[in-house]
């Protein structure tokens, strides 16, 4: 993740971009307030280190 190296906020593009999800579908996660997001004025802004710990919060572990 060295794009993210600091930067405290990013926008949904980049997260799009970095993480290979599409546009369309953040955009929608992000109405659903799947994901930790901060709204400013009316741009959402996403810090890459909570975007991170949701992604390992939401881990499936296999079946032993």
């Amino acid at each position: 993740m060295n794009l993210f190296i600091n930067k405290s906020l990013v926008t949904l593009r980049d997260i799009s971009e970095e993480y290979s999800i599409s546009l369309a579908t953040l955009r929608r996660w992000a109405s659903e307030r799947r994901f930790p997001l901060h709204k400013i004025s009316n741009m959402i802004r996403v810090s890459p280190v909570e975007f991170e710990d949701w992604i390992a919060s939401t881990k499936i572990n296999p079946i032993k």
